[in-house]
This record gives structure tokens, C-alpha cells and sequence, in this order.
């Protein structure tokens, strides 16, 4: 799976920051509802290394399913632990 904008300097940043998604899940759980901090979370915390785009990328990957979108319908997606597990090198 690929997220736009999550390249791998942006992957490792962010595992770096969470190294799996529970604790990411967890920070964003901690911002109680704020949409726009929690899709600028990724990016302040890692001072612009990660992209606004990206950082807001990611948060809807990971939270889709916890809201529901404009027209009222909850998304969820599959396969979201494939973006944490670590490259072997």
C-alpha cells in the first residue's frame, strides 16, 4: 500500500516518531477531535520533515475509520500495518 506523499524519508521520520501505529493512533487520540491538529500533528513534530500533505495523508489513512467523512458515512481501511513494519537493510 502507498500513501501520496509518504516517500521513505517520510515513512522512517514517522516511525521515528511512532514506531508502531498504536502509538500513532494513541497521539492522535490525545488531540480529542481536533481534525486540523491532528492532520497537522505529523508535521510539527517532525519540524517540516514530514509535508503538510503527507502528514494529512496519513492521518486520514490511519483515522478514516474512526470519523465519519462530509456526507456522513464512516470509511475504513485495510491493511494500514503495512506502513510500520521496518525495512530490513
Amino acid at each position: 500500500m502507498q500513501v501520496p506523499w509518504v516517500t521513505e524519508e517520510v515513512a522512517i521520520a514517522v516511525l521515528d516518531l511512532y514506531p508502531t501505529l498504536l502509538y500513532l493512533a494513541h497521539a492522535y487520540s490525545h488531540l480529542d477531535g481536533d481534525t486540523k491538529a491532528q492532520e497537522e500533528m505529523l508535521r510539527k513534530q517532525s519540524n517540516n520533515t514530514i509535508s503538510a500533505v503527507a502528514s494529512r495523508n496519513i492521518f486520514q489513512l490511519v483515522w478514516a475509520g474512526q470519523q465519519t467523512t462530509r456526507c456522513g458515512k464512516a470509511r475504513k481501511k485495510k491493511g494500514l500495518l503495512m506502513l510500520w513494519f521496518p525495512i530490513n537493510k
